[in-house]
């Protein structure tokens, strides 16, 4: 494989023949793309063992995707089995990237736990509910963004997102958004 340079208006025409592949059967390609997030939640439910083997499927459930729009564009009917095709050949393969996507979201967790104490980790295995304030401080954050933002808390250790108390300031100093406690 050899790296091409190309000018920015073939990025935009490659869009444009992915949606002509669309266009050619969007419930049949729109079935596919819905069967293959309802197959990853459906192993996401089952404790422990879901998460790990969605992960190691998801590189042959895209490459039935990507199977998918290929055979539209030659004319070909395509189906579920089109989806679960990608598991059918070159399994091992597949598999091994499936575990290298585990290892590094693994990886990615265990080091994002020594600076949070695990929060995304509870987060992303559904242990933690995230709660009204939490929600409440994001939108304040977004909304605020472009102003200067005061957190107080009575947290030692590390910063945290949210303050039990936040105030936004415009660039003039003037309080724009009290938030209380």
């Amino acid at each position: 494989m050899q790296a091409q340079t190309l000018p920015a208006a073939a990025g935009w025409r490659w869009i444009g023949a992915g949606f002509a592949i669309f266009r050619r059967n969007p419930p049949m390609l729109s079935m596919l793309v819905v069967s293959y997030w309802l197959t990853v939640l459906v192993l996401n439910v089952l404790p422990v063992i879901g998460a790990l083997a969605a992960s190691l499927v998801i590189p042959g459930l895209s490459v039935g995707l990507m199977q998918a729009a290929r055979d539209l564009e030659r004319g070909r009917s395509i189906g579920l089995p089109t989806l679960f095709g990608g598991l059918q050949r070159n399994t091992r393969t597949l598999l091994a990237l499936g575990a290298l996507y585990l290892a590094a979201t693994i990886a990615v967790l265990a080091l994002s736990a020594l600076v949070d104490g695990g929060e995304l980790l509870r987060f992303m295995l559904a242990t933690k509910a995230v709660d009204r304030k939490e929600i409440e401080d994001a939108n304040f954050l977004r909304s605020f963004g472009r102003h200067w933002i005061l957190r107080l808390g009575h947290a030692c250790g590390l910063v945290e997102v949210s303050g039990e108390v936040m105030f936004a300031f415009d660039e003039d100093g003037v309080v724009v958004v009290p938030r209380g406690a």
